[in-house]
């Protein structure tokens, strides 16, 4: 599965569903995924809720993402399922810390 995005342009919300495995050989996709959507006080969702693994890529990614919604004074919020590994390599990884879900 290729990652899949839906843009809300009304509402500056840009969702962006991740695949199975998030790893380094999405990357060009994550980032064609959101960079023409330059959303001031907007809203980019990451949807895990597809992914079973992410490697420290997939995080980088993420890191990526909120360093480029923040210079838009936009917000980044993470959906997965709780209990999730995915939740868990999240946690871990501190992500629960600095994005809301």
């Amino acid at each position: 599965m290729h990652i899949k995005k839906i843009v809300d342009e009304a509402s500056a919300k840009l969702s962006i569903i991740l695949p199975d495995k998030f790893l380094y050989t999405h990357e060009q996709d994550f980032l064609n995924s959101y960079i023409n959507h330059k959303y001031s006080n907007g809203t980019y969702i990451v949807d895990f809720s597809n992914t079973s693994y992410l490697d420290s890529s997939g995080l980088s990614m993420i890191i990526l993402l909120k360093d480029f919604a923040d210079k838009l004074n936009s917000q980044v919020f993470l959906e997965y399922p709780p209990n999730s590994q995915v939740a868990r390599i999240l946690s871990i990884a501190g992500f629960n810390h600095i994005f809301p879900t």
